[in-house]
């Protein structure tokens, strides 16, 4: 006990020395979670988001007006091909892509993306094809535009060697 200081402040000390301890504690049992969740997570990415979609889809199937379902499914098939893309598995992604085509066609974006999907698997032709939808849709697509100038300097230089 400190000299000159009042019972009850030790008291109190104590108290917050405790509830200090006791917060620690939680504090530490979070991070172990989180760790624990965070790696269960990067080790079941692929299994988790197609759970995870399908459980998306369900409820979309349950609550949403049909536009609204609509555009949530083009949103899911992208989400989805986000995911296939990451893990380089590019003919699901192009699946994903065309799927999401069917819904909106007019969608430069996913037109460029398949052109990308198309250029990892070495379809250059049908990459080309795909960039020029999306610029003819989106002239200013910068991504578009740099993708195909990009397939045709490598082109260049595979043809020089």
């Amino acid at each position: 006990m400190v000299p000159n200081q009042p019972q009850g402040d030790n008291q109190n000390m104590q108290q917050n020395i405790q509830e200090a301890q006791r917060l620690l504690k939680k504090v530490i049992s979070n991070i172990i979670i989180y760790q624990v969740k965070n790696y269960i997570i990067q080790r079941n990415t692929k299994k988790l988001s197609n759970v995870m979609i399908k459980l998306f889809q369900l409820i979309l199937n349950l609550i949403l007006p049909d536009i609204t379902r609509v555009m949530l499914k083009l949103s899911v098939y992208i989400a989805q091909s986000v995911v296939d893309n990451n893990l380089k598995k590019y003919q699901e992604a192009i699946e994903c892509y065309d799927k999401a085509l069917l819904i909106n066609p007019k969608n430069d974006q996913i037109w460029n993306n398949k052109g990308h999907a198309l250029r990892n698997l070495n379809k250059y032709q049908e990459a080309i094809e795909c960039y020029d939808k999306a610029l003819l849709i989106n002239p200013q697509n910068d991504q578009a535009l740099n993708n195909k100038a990009l397939h045709y300097i490598i082109q260049r230089i595979i043809r020089s060697y």
